[in-house]
């Protein structure tokens, strides 16, 4: 709910940016679309690849841990994709699973 007591939809509710320091600085700022939500059939191939790929980049990051403060501040309904190393799937992907 929100100050006028109307429910807010997770899905459709914009999420603050990261911190400046995070968007100059970060090891995802240069292949972003590394780091989208798999297709639904990810466990082998290319996109296993992709998904293990991004997450040593955000491991070797200079900003992980802002990012993941930041991300960690938010609705885990707003975060899709590998997010400060860790896979986040909205419903429309899998039903909320987080993945380290």
């Amino acid at each position: 709910m929100n100050r006028t007591n109307r429910r807010v939809n997770p899905y459709t509710t914009r999420r603050p940016p990261p911190p400046t320091t995070v968007i100059e600085h970060a090891a995802c700022r240069d292949d972003p679309g590394l780091f989208d939500a798999p297709s639904a059939d990810w466990s082998a191939g290319p996109e296993r690849e992709r998904v293990a790929k991004a997450k040593a980049t955000c491991a070797a990051c200079p900003v992980l841990a802002p990012c993941a403060q930041w991300s960690s501040s938010l609705p885990r309904s707003s975060l899709d994709g590998i997010v400060s190393g860790r896979l986040y799937r909205t419903p429309s992907h899998s039903r909320g699973t987080t993945h380290n």
